[in-house]
């Protein structure tokens, strides 16, 4: 890409002014095209899952960085084209050239000016912070993990070979047993009852 726009010797065809004007207009077009495509499934989107707010669907349609397939065809194309023709196909090679050249333009484009201003409209938009659903869904899985971890712990304790490990070492490495309450070892021996007899505990 670098040999195209800076019009290196390796190519007959040149990057002109009308090609960087092109450029820049189809990068508008392309942002224009996502926020399109964004919105007008919005209504669909907000009703999935957690569901989307607007402010989300704003990021998502800005953040949208493009390149890597379109660049991976684009050399593919261009390879292509320079290994089936010769330097009197001036036309055929000139049409490659300029695609390749917009498409790695755009991979540029959105890179520097979508991917730097990301972050500072994601705390403009105050998507930062976690919403109360989010809230949710992460202590719901933390639950579920230090459940399945206790329930683990719970069937090692009955195994033979860790009958007498240290459980000061055994917190020492895994730091969520520390806080382990009377309580909550009670509940995964209950839920491990009919996995594991309460004979097997020493």
């Amino acid at each position: 890409w670098g040999s195209i726009i800076s019009n290196s010797d390796e190519r007959l065809s040149k990057f002109e002014a009308k090609d960087w004007g092109f450029l820049f207009l189809l990068y508008v077009f392309v942002n224009c095209i996502r926020f399109f495509l964004m919105f007008a499934f919005y209504p669909l989107l907000s009703k999935v899952g957690l569901g989307w707010r607007y402010k989300e669907a704003l990021f998502v349609s800005y953040s949208g960085l493009r390149g890597a397939v379109g660049i991976a065809l684009a050399v593919s194309l261009d390879n292509e084209v320079f290994a089936a023709t010769t330097e009197d196909d001036v036309v055929a090679r000139d049409y490659t050239s300029t695609l390749f050249g917009h498409v790695g333009g755009i991979a540029f484009l959105t890179l520097w000016i979508n991917g730097t201003l990301a972050g500072p409209l994601l705390k403009m938009l105050g998507l930062t912070k976690p919403t109360e659903t989010r809230e949710r869904v992460v202590k719901r899985f933390v639950e579920m993990y230090n459940n399945r971890m206790l329930d683990n712990f719970i069937r090692l304790l009955a195994d033979p070979r860790f009958r007498h490990a240290d459980f000061a070492v055994i917190s020492h490495h895994v730091p969520e047993l520390k806080g382990l309450t009377v309580e909550e070892l009670r509940q995964a021996v209950e839920r491990n009852k009919d996995k594991v007899a309460t004979s097997a505990y020493k």
